[in-house]
């Protein structure tokens, strides 16, 4: 996955709705088949892959993200031995008791690099900048000390290239260089 989330405002948002839980959720897919999370005009989690409160046609689904905020009470729901599943068991348990699981609709970059075609899309996206790399960690742009030589060529100036480049193309440091650049102090 590559997950631009303000977790922060995730965090700011759970504590507003003073909900036991909050799931980070994205839109639902275009042609998605897989169990939604289906939310109220509140933002109130509802239902969970079908589970949960009766069905009402003025539900969004939206998309899970993997990401929760919880409080202890939820966690408290799960059996104390034994497999669960945190969304089959203490969300539906919770949301079948009254207690309120909140959806927070994050608005960031969600990308899943699970299948070549979408892993492809994904470092498409990166070498074109339409990803916002400064977003995450620091010092995890790959671009960081490269040269564009022509647009969308970017090559480090260590790298020796003996072949002419088309864009989009992203050449890194020269192996020895990289590994003294990134090596652990001593």
């Amino acid at each position: 996955m590559i997950f631009d989330l303000d977790l922060a405002a995730a965090l700011a948002d759970h504590r507003k709705a003073g909900a036991v839980a909050t799931m980070v959720l994205a839109p639902y897919p275009r042609g998605a088949t897989y169990g939604a999370v289906e939310v109220d005009g509140q933002m109130n989690v509802r239902r969970i892959a079908g589970r949960g409160a009766q069905p009402e046609p003025s539900l969004s689904k939206l998309h899970f993200t993997g990401v929760h905020v919880l409080e202890p009470e939820l966690i408290a729901r799960l059996p104390s031995e034994g497999e669960s599943d945190i969304n089959r068991t203490a969300y539906v348990r919770a949301i079948h008791d009254g207690a309120r699981v909140h959806g927070f609709l994050q608005q960031g970059l969600l990308g899943d690099l699970g299948a070549p075609r979408s892993l492809l899309r994904a470092h498409l996206d990166v070498l074109e900048k339409r990803i916002p790399l400064q977003r995450f960690r620091p010092e995890a742009d790959p671009f960081d000390g490269c040269e564009e030589r022509t647009p969308g060529v970017f090559v480090h100036p260590t790298a020796q290239v003996e072949a002419p480049l088309t864009a989009p193309v992203l050449i890194q440091p020269a192996p020895s260089s990289r590994l003294e650049r990134w090596s652990a102090p001593a």
